[in-house]
């Protein structure tokens, strides 16, 4: 049986107009007008045609907030969406997301089909970076990794777009050393971002742990995970001269490292395995803590040494 593709989606388009798209008529009647000062016309969009900002410098900087979402659904059941999506058309009739992710989040979540967009034309990915990034400075709440995004971005195009470091500054009313904090925050793993979004560790201990290797970084989420220690200024300094000190001596650095450091107490190693018998009982014996690949090089350096003194 051949499917009709043309059909099907000349039914579709039917059933989507039939159905109410719980926007009052005053309100309606106000979109098909204009919105805001500058006289932007107010035009209905499809949500399928709708898709979240992905492009330019790694896609969308900020967290969607569960919370907000919730309350935007709640309202929206009984009024619809009424602030406006800013967007920007892309590629056969669809459009990018540049202001309104929380209210089309909320618009699907309810059912609504439709909901009210602003186009915005003529934009380019940086210019809709920005555009994203200034808007959203009067929200609640940004977290600490959403600005390092942010500024990495600002900060790697200073030459292209003539936004120097001081204008970066006054933008956002930070200092310079907060500015390039949030940016070495960006830098750091993904779970270790999200400590810092979740204030277990100070921005300000970005000072001295934002040298840590990958492998240390990893020690550091475990350790503080474990012991749920806050990690303030002054302990990230002493964590800083405790990786410096093992890494002089050539040691990896561990989580139970990082966990006798933050608490003063450590944490027993765990007890090695050995498929090698001999070697099990000489560590039951004598209580050594080695690894059979140890032992195996230990055992080949005496067994070297015990003949090598046969032969003179």
């Amino acid at each position: 049986m051949k499917f009709d593709l043309k059909s099907r989606k000349q039914e579709t388009q039917i059933q989507e107009e039939t159905v109410p798209d719980n926007v009052p008529d005053g309100l309606k009647s106000s979109y098909e007008t204009i919105w805001g000062q500058s006289g932007q016309k107010v035009i209905d969009v499809e949500l399928n045609r709708l898709f979240p900002y992905k492009k330019g410098d790694g896609g969308q900087p900020y967290s969607l907030n569960e919370r907000k979402i919730s309350q935007i659904a709640a309202s929206a059941t009984d009024i619809g969406i009424i602030t406006p999506l800013q967007i920007r058309e892309i590629d056969g009739g669809n459009y990018e997301i540049i202001s309104g992710h929380h209210r089309y989040e909320a618009a699907k979540r309810i059912g609504l089909l439709k909901v009210p967009c602003v186009v915005v034309r003529n934009v380019s990915d940086e210019q809709v970076f920005q555009m994203m990034s200034e808007s959203n400075i009067q929200r609640d709440k940004i977290l600490p990794s959403e600005y390092g995004k942010i500024f990495t971005v600002y900060h790697k195009r200073k030459k292209d777009i003539d936004m120097t470091a001081t204008e970066i500054k006054d933008k956002f009313g930070i200092s310079f050393k907060t500015m390039y904090r949030y940016i070495d925050i960006a830098k750091m793993i993904n779970v270790i971002q999200i400590m810092f979004d979740e204030k277990q560790i100070n921005v300000c201990a970005i000072d001295n742990i934002k040298g840590f290797s990958e492998d240390t970084q990893n020690a550091l989420y475990q350790a503080l995970s474990e012991t749920g220690v806050k990690l303030s200024v002054e302990l990230s300094k002493s964590l800083k001269e405790l990786v410096e000190a093992l890494e002089e001596d050539g040691a990896d650095v561990t989580a139970e490292d990082f966990i006798e450091a933050l608490t003063g107490i450590s944490k027993p190693k765990s007890t090695p395995t050995f498929t090698n018998k001999v070697y099990a009982n000489i560590h039951k014996k004598h209580n050594v803590q080695m690894t059979e690949k140890e032992l195996d090089e230990l055992t080949a350096k005496l067994l070297d040494e015990y003949f090598s003194n046969m032969n003179k």
